[in-house]
């Protein structure tokens, strides 16, 4: 299931609920070692994120830090697969993190390979600032 950015917030804003549940440590698809960081996604380059429904592979090829503030992290995931991706949230699996849902958008190509990129911008509670 495809879904535009606009519609992906909406629903992101509509479950900020479920969102900070998960922050707090509940039983949640991201309560689990939050894949929504930069350490635990870097252990993922060079894993595979499958696309539910469709079956599509995406490598995890490069996570590039953004700003940090004590507020929050910013960073892009970059992957790489075999065809273009529409830009929509999809449903993805990793052997790592499992199921969850993922925004990509288009990113260009690097030589046969097409890019894709997911944007993060997260709030936390402390983050340490180098």
């Amino acid at each position: 299931m495809s879904q535009t950015r606009a519609q992906f917030l909406r629903l992101l804003v509509m479950g900020s609920g479920s969102a900070l549940a998960a922050l707090s440590g509940s039983s949640n698809l991201f309560a689990a070692e939050a894949p929504q960081s930069v350490a635990g996604f870097r252990q993922q380059i060079g894993k595979d994120f499958v696309v539910l429904g469709s079956g599509r592979r995406l490598v995890l090829d490069e996570v590039i830090e953004g700003r940090k503030t004590r507020e929050t992290v910013e960073f892009t995931l970059v992957f790489r697969s075999e065809s273009p991706i529409d830009a929509g949230t999809y449903t993805v699996r990793n052997a790592a993190f499992g199921v969850f849902d993922l925004y990509l958008g288009a990113a260009g190509g690097r030589g046969q390979d097409f890019l894709s990129r997911a944007d993060y911008n997260l709030l936390v509670k402390s983050v340490p600032i180098r």
